[in-house]
């Protein structure tokens, strides 16, 4: 930052203009600056209220500005004010500003421009030899914007959204990335031929320049770095640090299943791995690595002790990844190791990754850190710029360093536009609620720290890390273990490459990225002493569920998005419905600058957000680039989310908002006066009217009915129940509102009859069709058959003689996107290996233990899939448990019907598995321990009880709202 913030480029868009104005004697700061906005901006000094101050620290200078914003109570506009009490003055932005000059002026360049290593370095020629050669990173003064406006204009096909289009396909977007990036490298050029000519008359060499930013190193005699400093062309300069990785020592290891299912696999984005060495394409990674490099020329692999860069790679893709769709750019800066490998080494490691011509990744990730307290600020400008102008999303681990006295973020964690990911230790259990911020042995909670009290800390009070993620003894590519925030960065990494996936203009817009997965990290641990603070855990820990969820476009049940550019007075309104009690957040995000003499934020936006009862919630800080709200809605109905400027210069800033929606584990109940009824009100409660399909099914007996969930929750419709030969008024009724496109009848006409199906017929336009098989087992292979293609992702066995296994099994299948088929305990039928040598699935879960399914039919099975794995418990209720945990992550919602009897649960498969929620048993006046403990694993935001209190009673509610609810 240092000299280049003086280039203030605009004046306040809103906030507070004019000469700085006096002080009385003895005033209070706060005082001094209402009167000061009553008069430049006219009305009482009670018109405005304080609502954020701290104190600013002017670069090279030890005095402090007092540094305020206020609220306008009369038009609800933000005012920054700041204060000097040396000087007795009190005004706007412009006194940062002056204060600021004011400092600079006089200074040699050495002193205005470089930072204190280096100035430091140079100073020891006066007892070292003055001709020894000193290494110093180079930030040049140039301006890209003009070449990318090039760019737009021979673009007018596509629609762009301030200076990035929209786009909808990877391949587009890497277009015009490209296209982008050759005209920065062309603007470039002439300014890195002065450099060379400049330097080398200097008795200096060019060691290194970046293909992504206008920065070089150089290596010079300590005689000749002050004139250097000299040259108009040189913005900034530093001394050259060294790298280390950001991990504790390897040891016993948990793997987690981070997706909650096989949806958004991240298919095509390339994720960079930035590492000392290259990632090996063997065991979990073959073929997920598509290129790989090394700055020294040959390739360089870990030999002895943990593999890294595989370590970290396994995190994101492959069978254990986040994003196993995802493939892996292997950037290496040819060995070396920490202390040893320098900051030009990652800087090309991380340019070839960059380079539309190399890696061209979409998503870099940096497990390693400057090895050095303050880092380089060249290197961190860096990371800054391939964000804002290269367009792809930069993560980085926050470190787990415990050399500097502090446990400090460091380079490239402290850029404003990376995505900086602490840690978080699941404590060896399931559930949340034992959750805290990990932290490396030894740093007795410190870790973490944002340092804002550093004066070589540029940012003021801007928190990092940005979010956090499972850091804590993790195993991953290749059985690979070990612990730190190097794992961590690479599994939030991998979050992103599922986004880009769904969402390829994300490609494009990393501080979109950024927004959706802060805004999706809905759950807080605390630190060990039990306090939370966000300097140690950003907004949360990440959650790829509920990133996803907030894709879309606009307010959905869940939460949405919104991206966008904002421009000079222009207020960004968004509106939300919310339900009291509801808890929400909300995450605005944008750039930092780092391009021509720019080396900062452009903007200063806040973000509030207006209740329906008229009362307030805000995040107005200083110099950071993003603001973050959660709170309990006090009131049903819309919420206004207001992203305002309290300083704004430049034309345009592009921007991405986020917010999420959830529940607090409150219990609901959906129940009718008998079963038949209830299977009525799960569906009224899911379905529409004009579904594509209702299945209709036995409520007698559960044999035929035990396949039908998944098939119709994957074809957009419910399960309702009949008797044998009525159909009951209920049924009737639902299927009146509903009104499907068609009707399906499970079961043979000794089930249904031939009379309930001319009923169903006045309910739909096509003719009602029935499934049914010989017997149980043929009548779930010939649904199967009649709803899945060959080559499924899974399928799910379970035992025919009894319900409860089957049932848990259902929502599992849909997120599998297959069947559940059904077997006898100590042969598997004939129907059901039919179905199975048809279907060729990918691979077969068994529901239940050897009493339910023998090990003999185990061994059967391995001839119809190439992965054969059973799930059980002791009982009915751990056996549900045991399919949850392999099978969901963190879902939104969990379904829960009693164990004894089957209708409620039949009716509740379809609509748990469409919103991929899992389907756990109850007793009915208790809860079983390992439901519990599975619900507390999964600490969903809503649970469902299906039946009503005759069926499970009240109490189960009240145990579950003390389980899961929270103030």
């Amino acid at each position: 930052m240092r000299a280049a913030v003086v280039a203030l480029v605009g004046i306040l868009a809103i906030g507070v203009t004019g000469a700085p104005g006096p002080a009385r004697a003895a005033e209070p700061a706060s005082v001094a600056a209402q009167r000061h906005l009553a008069q430049t901006i006219g009305g009482n000094p009670n018109d405005f209220v304080l609502v954020y101050e701290r104190t600013s620290n002017i670069e090279h200078s030890t005095s402090t500005l007092w540094a305020a914003k206020f609220l306008d109570q009369r038009t609800g506009e933000i005012h920054t004010v700041f204060h000097d009490a040396a000087a007795g003055a009190v005004a706007g932005i412009q006194l940062q500003s002056e204060r600021t000059h004011g400092a600079l002026a006089g200074l040699p360049p050495l002193e205005a421009k470089a930072d204190v290593e280096l100035i430091t370095e140079v100073a020891a020629g006066a007892v070292a030899r003055a001709d020894a050669t000193v290494p110093v990173g180079v930030w040049l003064d140039v301006d890209v914007t003009a070449a990318e406006q090039a760019v737009m204009a021979r673009h007018p096909e596509l629609v762009w959204d301030g200076d990035r289009p929209i786009v909808h396909d990877l391949d587009a977007a890497r277009a015009i990335r490209a296209e982008l990036a050759n005209a920065g490298g062309d603007a470039r050029a002439s300014a890195f031929e002065q450099l060379r000519v400049d330097v080398e008359a200097l008795g200096g060499t060019i060691g290194y320049e970046s293909t992504s930013a206008p920065l070089a190193y150089v290596d010079l005699p300590r005689t000749t770095v002050d004139e250097l400093a000299a040259l108009p062309s040189i913005e900034t300069l530093g001394l050259e640090r060294t790298w280390k990785t950001s991990m504790g020592s390897a040891g016993p290891a948990v793997q987690a299943n981070w997706t909650g299912g096989w949806e958004d696999q991240g298919n095509g984005v390339r994720v960079a791995v930035v590492e000392y060495h290259n990632v090996r394409n063997t065991g979990n990674l073959a073929g997920r690595v598509v290129a790989s490099h090394s700055a020294s020329g040959a390739l360089a692999y870990t030999s002895g002790g943990l593999d890294h860069p595989t370590w970290v790679a396994g995190a994101i893709s492959g069978g254990t990844g986040v994003a196993p769709g995802s493939l892996i750019v292997s950037a290496s800066t040819g060995g070396g190791g920490a202390g040893v490998t320098r900051d030009r080494q990652i800087i090309a490691a991380a340019d070839w990754a960059a380079n539309p011509a190399g890696g061209d990744a979409d998503v870099i990730n940096a497990s390693i850190g400057q090895d050095t307290a303050t880092g380089s600020e060249e290197a961190r400008r860096y990371f800054d710029s391939i964000v804002d102008r290269g367009g792809r999303l930069a993560v980085a681990a926050a470190g787990n360093f415990t050399t500097f006295g502090h446990w400090d973020i460091v380079s490239p964690g402290t850029a404003y536009n990376v995505l900086t990911v602490g840690g978080i230790d699941d404590r060896g259990t399931a559930g949340r609620t034992d959750d805290q911020i990990w932290y490396y042995p030894g740093s007795n909670g410190s870790n973490y720290r944002d340092r804002t009290d550093a004066s070589w800390n540029p940012h003021g009070d801007y928190n990092k890390p940005n979010v956090s993620a499972p850091a804590a003894s993790v195993i991953t590519a290749n059985g690979l273990g070990a612990s730190g925030t190097s794992v961590a960065s690479p599994i939030v990494a991998g979050i992103a490459a599922q986004l880009i996936a769904r969402a390829p203009s994300l490609a494009l817009r990393p501080e979109a990225t950024r927004a959706i997965i802060m805004a999706g990290a809905i759950n807080r641990s605390p630190m060990p002493g039990g306090s939370r603070n966000e300097d140690h855990e950003g907004t949360g820990t990440a959650s790829a569920l509920w990133s996803n969820r907030l894709l879309t476009a606009g307010d959905a049940g869940s939460g949405g998005h919104r991206i966008g550019s904002v421009t000079a007075g222009q207020t960004i309104v968004q509106d939300i419905s919310v339900v009291a009690g509801q808890m929400v957040k909300v995450v605005v995000a944008w750039n930092s600058r780092s391009d021509g003499t720019t080396d900062r934020l452009m903007a200063d936006l806040d973000l509030r957000v207006i209740h329906a009862d008229g009362s307030v919630t805000s995040s107005l800080s200083f110099d950071n680039n993003y603001e973050f709200v959660d709170f309990a809605a006090p009131r049903t109905g819309n919420t206004r989310i207001e992203i305002r400027q309290a300083r704004f210069e430049g034309t345009s800033e592009r921007y991405g908002l986020a917010w999420a929606k959830w529940n607090v584990g409150t219990p609901g109940r959906i129940a009718g006066s008998d079963r038949y009824a209830t299977a009525s009100a799960v569906s009224r409660s899911h379905f529409g009217s004009g579904v594509p399909v209702a299945y209709v099914a036995t409520g007698r007996d559960f044999p035929d009915a035990l396949a039908v969930g998944p098939a119709a929750g994957l074809q957009g419709g419910p399960v309702l129940l009949t008797n044998t030969t009525e159909l009951p008024q209920a049924t009737r009724d639902e299927l009146s509102r509903l009104r499907p496109q068609r009707i399906v009848v499970v079961g043979g006409p000794t089930v249904v009859s031939n009379g309930v199906m001319q009923a169903l017929q006045a309910y739909t336009s096509q003719q009602v069709t029935r499934i049914a098989g010989a017997d149980r087992y043929a009548t779930a292979a010939a649904v199967s058959r009649a709803s899945f293609a060959a080559g499924v992702y899974g399928v799910f066995v379970a035992t025919g003689q009894a319900f409860p296994d089957a049932l848990a099994a259902g929502p599992a299948a849909m997120a599998a996107r297959g069947p559940v088929l059904l077997t006898q305990g100590g042969s598997l039928p004939q129907a059901t290996r039919d179905e199975l040598a048809r279907l060729r699935p990918g691979r077969i879960w068994i529901v239940g233990g050897p009493s339910a399914v023998s090990d003999g039919v185990a061994q059967q099975l391995q001839a119809y899939a190439p992965e054969v794995r059973r799930l059980a418990g002791a009982n009915r209720y751990e056996t549900a448990a045991a399919v949850s945990a392999a099978i969901f992550g963190t879902p939104a919602s969990v379904y829960l019907a009693t164990g004894a009897n089957f209708p409620d649960a039949l009716a509740a498969v379809p609509v748990a598995g469409r919103s991929l929620s899992p389907l756990l048993l109850v007793q009915a006046t208790g809860v079983p321990q390992s439901t519990a403990n599975e619900l507390v694993r999964m600490w969903p935001p809503r649970t469902w009880i299906i039946g009503s209190s005759g069926v499970v009673g009240d109490q189960v509610i009240n145990y579950i709202y003390a389980l899961l609810g929270r103030p």
